[in-house]
Formats: structure tokens, C-alpha cells, sequence
């Protein structure tokens, strides 16, 4: 069983909007944009104790519930059958409400099934007598010429059911009356058997998991992998029955007499009020006798010195809470060759901003162990695990990797209401079908991703944290741009605009099509490379992503795209003069000793360069100025 998707209505910044998991999902966003709100809200549907205020509730609305509906999939035969009154579409719906009712917080499980809302009329009568005049009108009715004609109550609530089951389309998703359980509770729907959460806030005190207590992942650890174990052997169920029979044999009623004693000493006093009664004393021995196994605590050992967990560094907090995650992640394989089973629960490591405390080659370990977590390719390691995260760092995201991002942001609502979260996404898929517009069947969903991998910088990267993003082909464009603003007092970085070299024009459509489906603003410049042939097609293909009219060799600026005259190097030369451009070069490259390679690549020499137009009486390039404004403009 793996979580396909959450629906979250009503629940802080989130109004009503679904998230979509992978094996790995990556949720990316400004701070408040309600990345740990869909954190929180996967934490709380499992929660045995929950903890909701009215501050939860989205503009503090209580009137309406808050609702946590979770859709499951990959059901395994025993709990397709354990679910099988919810299990629809090859999928099973449970949701978790929480409302306020007496002024106090009550939390329900439902299961949630997919109806065609004709038919609630129907299914809301309670016996054969009421509900049979309601199913011979919708026999009648020609939509519904497929059903068969009445023979009992069940038959019919079959024929409805069958009707659903072919016509998905036209059904909406309704709740149970409440009866369905989920985690931790008295019924026979327990989620806990098939999936389990463990959630990392983004401040945790780790010493708390290096001792044994309630909800310590090391307890949890020990439950699962050493105890569960040591349950099993034979020599310690043996111990186990000979001290129960011991244990009933010392204290049973029979052989104690100071049980028998009191029976009768409160006897006589209960006489004096009714002659005739007794007092008949004896213990209720437990059915399930549980022997108690040892508790343990974990020490850190760092440069050979030994000290508790809270004395060591939180970096090192911080990784000694994921290695406990990590090899929980193991139990199911343990549990299995104990057991000889099959059937078991799915792991969902649910952490906020793995990345803290730790170092940039460190981010990059744990990124990697995130991914081969979510893979199974850690040996020893549970085919059925999920990884969810948010994250800050360019280290846990990738172009490769565009199926597991999702894009958080808040926008306006309706009115005066507090702004709400919402969703972008996009896929491998949607990529190769936007590309097929511009270069036929050229790139399929198996050749993009080595291309993909041949133009992962940390600058790309980054781009999924921006506000904005200015696409350029290569380091050389990336300097005139940040060396323009520079000069003219722009701070891009304090606006969230990030300048990315897409290491050449042939992969500016494809970086452009992922930023623009997760809708985040997005400026392209290119060169037209005039006089160049091999240079028409990129051209044009470009200019279709834009829908421009095509043409050879463009040159313009407009609000979304801009298209140098030759290449920038020689529209600065044009337009700043070939002598003051040759001579503030030529200045740049002497003062900080740099080839002119390097120099017309380096922000800082294109800063200084137009800085010294102003002593040569020149003006700032028009063009690189006039993009700088439609750059500020699309922000």
C-alpha cells in the first residue's frame, strides 16, 4: 500500500488543494507557502492523539470541518480484502475530519467510496420497504435502462454498485457514516497493518529518540526489529507460559486466604443489613500476560569520546535521527524471515528540510540517501517506502527529478480572505508532449533524461526556488545581465530573480517548458547568432514557444523573451561604441588580470565596463536596459 495523493480542505493556508506523491516527492516554496502544512496534515491523520485549535481551522472558520482524505494505492491482496466495502477503482479513500463540536475537537475516520449521486436517495433508506419505490423509479428513468428489475434489497444495492463500477465518470466521492477506523482503534479497518508514518519536524530534540519513551523513534525501532524478535523465540515463549501458569498458580483465588478473609469479613457486615446475602471476592487474572523486556538509551561516539545524544552537534543530531529512520526502513525484510509473511506495512518518512545543520557535501549524501530509500536500492531495504520532504536547498531537487517536485505557492482568494496555498507540478510526460510540438517525435520519455542529466548545474537548480527566472545560453550572457544590473542599481537576487546559463541555446526550450509548467515566471534570451545556418531552426523553434511568427534570424525584446542581434558580446561592442567597449575592456582585464576570455564571462568586468561608460560620456547599453525593465515588469 503507497499513498497516491492527499486531499486537504480547510487547514491553515489550505483551503481546499490536493497533493500527488511519488516514491520521492519534494515540496519546494517560499517560507508560508504550506509546505509544512501538508507535513503536519499527513502527521495528524495518523496522529493517536491529535492536536488541533481553532488557529488550524483556515481564517479560523469552524463552522466547517477540517478534512484530511487520503487516497491509497498498490493494495495488497489481504487488504483488498479487509477493505473491500471501500476499495474502489483500484484504489481505497480514507479521510480523517476534525470539527468542533461542545467546544471541543472531535476527530472521525471515514471511508470514502465513489457514487453516482442519483442514487443517494436511494441508499438512504434503511429497509426494503422504503427504498424499493425508489429504485423502480430509477429503473425507469432510460439512463438507468441497465438495472434489473427488483428482487431483494441486496440484489439491488449489487445492480447500483455494478452501475458505478462502469460509469466511474459520473460519480463523486461520499463519506461513510463514520464507522470505518483507522489507526490504533477498536474495529476491524486498521490502516496501521498495511502503512505506517514517521515524521521529522524541522526541529526535533534528537536526545528524545536516543532514550525510550512515547513516540521515540528508538522505541519504535527496538519494537519493531529486536523485541518483535525476541517474541518469536521459543525459549522465551516458554518463559513467557511457565511464569503465566506460575503466576495463576500463586495468586489464585483458591490458595489465597486474605481474599477469602475479607469475603468474609465484609459478608458480616452486609448481614446486618441483609441477612441473607454474601460477598464473594475473587481476582481477574489477564487474559494476555506480557512479560516486560529491557529498555535501552543511546550514547554518540564521536573522535572516540562517548556523550549523550543532546551533548553532541545538531548536525550530527539531525543524522542520527535519519540513520534510525533509515534502518527502520529494514524491519520488514527482518520481520519477514522470522514470520515467512509477506503481507507488510508500507514506511512513510515524512521530513521537514533534511538538510539542516548539515553541509553542503553532507546535503548532497542525504539527497542521495532520500533517493535510494525511495528506490530500494539501499541494501536490505523495504520495496514498500515512501520519501516526503520539503526543502530549501537546491541539493534535493534536480532537472532529472522533475517528477517528484511540487511547487507551493499562495495566491488570492475570492474577497478579502487570507491567501491560499496551491500546486504545481509537472512530469516527464507533460515534457516530451510540449517538445512534441516543436521537434515531432524526437525526444521520447527514455532520451530525455540523459539530456536532462547533461545540463544539471546548481544554477538550474535554484530556479526552482525563484520568484523569477532569466534563462540565458551560456556564463558570458549571465554576466552582461548581472553586470547590467549592478550598474544600474537593480538587486536581482533581492527581487528572487535568478540569471541560469542553460549551457547553450539547444536546451533553453527544454529548461523553459519545465519552469513555465510549474508556472513560475519565466524570461528567455537568446542570440540569432545572424549569418550562422545551422543556428535557423533553434531559432525558430524558440520563437514558437512563444508563439512569434517565424523568422530567421529575429531580433527584439518583448514582455516574456528577448532576441540579441548577433550575440550580446557584439550588441555590447555596438552599442557602447567599439573603441570605449575595446578600451574599458581592455582597462578591466589589466586591473584584475584576467584574460579576455574570462573577463567578458566575469560580472564584475561588465559592471565596471558600463560604469566607466559614464567617464567616456556613454550611456548603458538600450537593449541590455530595456531587458532589465521587462524582466523587473514579469516579476
Amino acid at each position: 500500500m503507497i499513498i497516491k495523493s492527499i486531499n486537504v480542505k480547510n487547514f491553515r493556508s489550505i483551503l481546499d488543494e490536493t497533493l500527488s506523491f511519488d516514491n520521492l516527492t519534494a515540496l519546494v516554496g517560499a517560507n508560508g507557502s504550506g509546505k509544512s502544512s501538508f507535513l503536519h496534515a499527513l502527521e495528524l491523520f495518523q496522529a493517536k492523539q491529535p492536536k488541533i485549535i481553532q488557529d488550524d481551522f483556515y481564517n479560523k472558520n469552524i463552522e466547517k470541518e477540517i478534512i484530511f482524505a487520503i487516497t491509497f494505492t498498490n493494495l495488497s491482496e489481504n487488504a483488498k480484502e479487509q477493505f473491500s466495502k471501500y476499495f474502489q477503482n483500484d484504489e481505497l479513500t480514507v479521510e480523517r475530519v476534525f470539527k468542533f463540536v461542545d467546544d471541543k475537537i472531535s476527530s472521525t475516520y471515514h471511508g470514502s467510496t465513489l457514487q453516482n449521486p442519483d442514487f443517494r436517495k436511494f441508499r438512504s433508506y434503511p429497509i426494503a420497504t422504503t427504498a424499493k419505490p425508489e429504485y423502480v423509479t430509477l429503473t425507469r428513468n432510460d439512463k438507468y435502462d441497465s438495472l434489473s428489475n427488483w428482487e431483494s434489497f441486496e440484489k439491488s444495492k449489487n445492480e447500483l454498485i455494478k452501475w458505478e463500477d462502469a460509469h466511474i465518470d459520473e460519480c463523486k466521492r461520499y463519506r461513510d457514516d463514520g464507522q470505518f477506523f483507522g489507526f490504533k482503534e477498536v474495529g476491524s479497518a486498521n490502516l496501521e497493518k498495511y502503512i505506517q508514518f514517521l515524521y521529522i519536524p524541522a526541529v526535533r530534540d534528537a536526545s528524545s529518540d536516543a532514550v525510550e519513551g512515547k513516540n521515540s523513534v528508538l522505541t519504535t525501532l527496538l519494537d519493531l526489529v529486536i523485541r518483535n524478535e525476541l517474541m518469536q523465540k521459543d525459549d522465551v515463549q516458554k518463559f513467557q507460559k511457565d511464569f503465566k501458569k506460575r503466576y495463576d498458580e500463586i495468586l489464585n483465588t483458591k490458595n489465597l486466604k486474605e481474599i477469602s478473609k475479607l469475603s468474609k469479613d465484609l459478608t458480616k457486615t452486609l448481614n446486618s443489613y441483609v441477612p441473607d446475602a454474601k460477598i464473594d471476592l475473587s481476582w481477574l487474572t489477564p487474559k494476555d500476560f506480557q512479560i516486560t523486556l529491557p529498555s535501552a538509551i543511546a550514547n554518540l561516539i564521536e573522535d572516540g569520546y562517548s556523550s549523550t545524544v543532546e551533548r553532541t552537534g545538531h548536525g550530527l543530531q539531525r543524522v542520527f535521527i535519519i540513520t534510525l529512520l533509515q534502518y527502520l526502513s529494514t524491519f520488514n525484510e527482518i520481520h519477514a524471515g522470522s514470520t515467512g509473511g509477506s503481507d507488510f506495512p508500507t514506511l512513510v518518512l515524512i521530513i521537514e528540510e533534511p538538510e539542516l545543520y548539515q553541509h553542503p557535501n553532507r546535503q548532497r549524501h542525504l539527497s542521495e540517501i532520500c533517493i535510494a530509500l525511495s528506490k530500494c536500492d539501499v541494501e536490505g531495504v523495504s520495496s514498500k517506502i515512501q520519501v516526503v520532504y520539503s526543502t530549501h536547498s537546491p541539493h534535493f531537487v534536480g532537472l532529472d527529478r522533475i517528477n517528484q517536485i511540487r511547487l507551493l505557492r499562495k495566491q488570492d482568494n475570492i474577497g478579502v480572505l487570507p491567501k491560499i496555498t496551491k500546486i504545481s507540478s509537472t512530469d516527464i510526460q507533460k515534457l516530451t508532449a510540449e517538445l512534441s510540438k516543436y521537434h515531432g517525435d524526437k525526444y521520447t520519455e527514455f532520451n530525455i533524461i540523459p539530456l536532462l542529466h547533461m545540463i544539471l548545474t546548481p544554477w538550474i537548480n535554484e530556479g526552482f526556488f525563484s520568484k523569477c527566472v532569466v534563462l540565458v545560453e551560456g556564463d558570458s550572457d549571465r554576466a552582461s545581465i548581472i553586470g547590467t544590473s549592478h550598474a544600474l542599481k537593480i538587486n536581482l537576487e533581492s527581487e528572487g530573480i535568478s540569471i541560469i546559463p542553460c549551457s547553450g541555446k539547444g536546451n533553453l526550450d527544454k529548461v523553459a517548458i519545465i519552469f513555465k509548467q510549474l508556472e513560475i515566471p519565466t524570461y528567455v534570451i537568446w542570440d540569432n547568432d545572424r549569418d550562422k545556418p545551422g543556428e535557423i531552426k533553434r531559432n525558430k523553434t524558440l520563437l514558437k514557444l512563444f508563439e512569434e511568427s517565424e523568422s530567421d534570424y529575429p531580433s527584439h525584446v518583448k514582455d516574456d523573451h528577448a532576441v540579441i542581434e548577433g550575440t550580446l558580446e557584439i550588441m555590447l561592442k555596438d552599442e557602447m561604441g567599439e573603441e570605449i567597449y575595446e578600451m574599458t575592456l581592455c582597462n578591466c582585464m589589466t586591473e584584475y588580470d584576467l584574460k579576455k576570455g574570462d573577463a567578458v564571462k566575469n560580472p564584475t568586468v561588465i559592471k565596471t565596463m558600463l560604469e566607466d561608460l559614464e567617464k567616456c560620456d556613454g550611456v548603458i547599453p538600450p537593449t541590455l536596459k530595456k531587458i532589465l525593465e521587462k524582466i523587473k515588469q514579469l516579476n
